[in-house]
């Protein structure tokens, strides 16, 4: 799971294939597995990776 605050959140597109939520505020979750996260789950891996790629706009201002 991975949390942005909404100035961030509004910086990027989040994967259709994830879970997300947003908060009151704005903020946004990314959620890559709803149960506990396992390495040796093919789904729960690429939907981390599909959430590392979202993010990767964010890499040039952090």
């Amino acid at each position: 799971m991975t949390y942005l605050s909404a100035p961030l959140a509004a910086m990027i597109s989040p994967p259709p294939s994830i879970v997300t939520e947003r908060t009151p505020d704005g903020g946004l979750f990314l959620i890559a597995a709803e149960e506990t996260f396992d390495v040796r789950n093919n789904v729960h891996m690429e939907n981390a990776t599909a959430i590392s790629e979202a993010l990767a706009p964010l890499s040039a201002i952090i």
